[in-house]
């Protein structure tokens, strides 16, 4: 039963270690956030040294009263109180209708300051009447311009704390204050003795991430934003200010046979605040009833109003082994490799074997085929009807499932040519979720990348990547789509920004050097080209579709021997193995030989290559065939106007 509701967290030893567990880091990040270390320092150094001097100089060589040390400590103290005061306090959230601490206390430590020094000079000079006063007045210009100084250097930004930089996306604009109701679920720990749980964690995340999209009015960070501060020790306003949001979910759990706990809190991102804390003991059958009692409680918190009655987390198995192999699935496919592609189907075949009628394992599995053939790992002839097959199987069992709605519709547009049909579809999964996070996601990679740009309509494409890059301002995979998107409007030097902004997210990631390269290509760039491509190439184990773009570039560069050669590999590769229509078409173009590119390209329409099918239309990449007598026609085949 649930325990421990309130303003605080339980004390328990298995408090999350980003907030409960690691308090005094939490509070050093916050001393070095407010640079209250640096003023500690600075001022025990810069006091000790002026006290020295006033010491041994103005009163050891030049005799003035002994009163000057004091003064002169009282100053240096003064100047410290009112600079920690500014620098902690003004850090701090202002509450409307209500006053900033530091306004009120830093004028109280001057006047004081002022009052304890006047009170020395008193004693140490025996004057009256006028010259008090002007000593008076002057001493106080004297001390009020110290802490004058002072407060001016408090006031610059915040020094960044190493690892969590605050550099915001290029391709969205975040405004000055995050929205109230904003949130964001950070990945969940896994305390259990194994350790290897990660994957069920991260999939009580992204349910809650789901059932909380649904809100009307609730503004969600998406999954890869959320997990992107995995294993780091971040502060909550760090977190808070780098995804723009006011209220952040944290939890962890502990799995052992049949059982589960799980502790989850709410925290308000601008000053710590704990919102509402709670720890579930449950038998693992009851794992929906968490993820929706943590998810009302985070609606109450905020004070958002439900579209009726009805639970948030949706139970799409009541068997809970297939949904334990459901979410080892999406683990495994978000890792973005073939095997976790391959590990990915696995597990989905695996749960539809415990319940027939599992419609979202179904959907995982339409989706697995997706990423498949879009990598280059899979014929396109074979994985989009398989694709269509478990969307179907998905929709049959459940019609309200938006993601099934996307993949239908990416299959009917790009492995059909049912550009009609398509729309219906995607214009069904929009309807069905139009505020989720998670369906805004998936549905801008299909719709924008599977559907929108074959047909041209870039502006609308870019548009749509964009809205979907707010909602996850950090992935990788959607910064380097929206770069893709700008270089095929032709604007080539904001898409090279926008790519190495994407590289910069995950250096390891070999498509975003894969289109950056593509970028410094269309810049003329080929001497940043070539490194790029080779990155790519590099990080992908070689894919053929990163090795034919390779030789594509060396050709162009003039360097065609080398071009020559990988055309040689990619030839007898796909003798053996699939290898993509499109990585020979470009292999061919590098190395000038247009007519047999264009046999390519016309060969990748019949297999259904989605990186023709979706970029002839429109991706510079293909410029310098739109010349070509047969050009049109290869458009028409797609059933797409030249």
């Amino acid at each position: 039963m649930p325990e421990g509701e309130g303003k605080t967290p339980p004390q328990s030893a298995e408090k999350h270690p980003q907030i409960e567990k690691s308090r005094f880091r939490t509070l050093f990040a916050k001393l070095r956030k407010r640079r209250i270390i640096e003023t500690l320092a600075a001022f025990i150094g810069g006091g000790w040294l002026l006290v020295e001097v006033v010491e041994r100089l103005l009163v050891g060589h030049y005799k003035f009263p002994k009163g000057s040390i004091d003064l002169t400590v009282v100053s240096v103290i003064g100047a410290l109180l009112s600079t920690l005061v500014w620098r902690w306090f003004g850090g701090t959230e202002k509450r409307p209708g209500n006053v900033k601490v530091e306004v009120l206390l830093v004028p109280l430590i001057v006047l004081a300051t002022l009052a304890i020094a006047l009170i020395i000079c008193l004693e140490i000079i025996d004057i009256g009447g006028k010259t008090l006063l002007i000593a008076a007045v002057a001493l106080c210009l004297g001390i009020g311009w110290i802490i004058f100084k002072s407060l001016q250097w408090a006031a610059a930004g915040p020094v960044a704390v190493p690892g969590l930089e605050q550099k915001a996306a290029i391709s969205a604009s975040s405004p000055q204050a995050p929205p109230e109701k904003s949130i964001v679920v950070l990945p969940f720990t896994d305390l259990s003795p194994q350790k290897d749980q990660e994957y069920f964690c991260d999939g009580m995340a992204e349910d809650i991430i789901d059932a909380l999209t649904q809100v009307p009015g609730l503004r969600v960070m998406a999954r890869t934003s959320s997990f992107a501060f995995r294993g780091k020790e971040a502060d909550v306003r760090e977190i808070g200010a780098r995804l723009n949001v006011e209220h952040i979910l944290e939890g962890s759990v502990r799995r052992a046979d049949n059982r589960i706990r799980v502790t989850a809190q709410l925290v308000k991102a601008s000053d710590g605040y704990h919102l509402w804390s709670q720890r579930f003991d449950r038998e693992m059958t009851d794992v929906f009833a968490i993820q929706d009692e943590i998810s009302q409680a985070i609606v109450e918190k905020l004070r958002v109003r439900l579209a009726g009655d009805r639970p948030l987390v949706k139970r799409y198995t009541e068997n809970p082994a297939a949904y334990d192999l459901c979410l080892k699935a999406r683990y495994h496919l978000l890792k973005m490799t073939q095997e976790g592609r391959e590990a990915g189907r696995r597990y989905c075949e695996q749960a539809i074997t415990f319940d027939p009628n599992y419609a979202l394992a179904y959907v995982v599995l339409a989706e697995s085929y997706l990423w498949s053939l879009y990598w280059g790992s899979t014929n396109p002839r074979e994985a989009f009807p398989r694709a269509k097959s478990a969307a179907l199987a998905a929709l049959r069992l459940d019609d309200t499932i938006a993601d099934a709605h996307s993949v239908l519709g990416t299959v009917l547009g790009s492995g059909e040519f049912d550009w009609h049909g398509a729309e219906r579809e995607f214009r069904r999964a929009l309807e069905l979720s139009p505020s989720s996070a998670v369906v805004r996601y998936d549905y801008a990679w299909c719709y924008a990348m599977w559907f929108l740009y074959p047909l041209g309509r870039l502006e609308r494409a870019l548009t749509e990547m964009r809205r979907a890059l707010e909602l996850d301002p950090l992935d990788p995979f959607y910064n380097t789509l929206v770069g893709y998107l700008l270089q095929a409007t032709r604007q080539f030097e904001p898409a090279v920004a926008q790519l190495k902004h994407a590289v910069d997210l995950d250096p390891t990631f070999f498509f975003s050097h894969w289109f950056l390269a593509v970028a410094y290509v269309h810049n003329g760039r080929f001497d940043e080209a070539i490194p790029a491509a080779e990155k790519a190439n590099e990080l992908s184990g070689g894919n053929a579709v990163t090795l034919g773009a390779l030789g594509a570039y060396y050709g162009r560069a003039g360097r065609t021997a080398e071009a020559r050669q990988l055309l040689e590999e990619l030839t007898a590769r796909r003798r053996l193995t699939y290898v993509p229509a499109s990585a020979l078409a470009w292999a061919h173009m590098g190395v000038g030989e247009l007519d047999e590119s264009l046999e390519w390209i016309a060969r990748g329409i019949e297999e259904r290559d989605p990186l023709i099918v979706t970029a002839l239309k429109s991706a510079p990449t293909y410029d310098r065939l739109r010349s070509h007598p047969a050009f049109p026609a290869l458009l028409r085949k797609m059933n797409l106007e030249p």
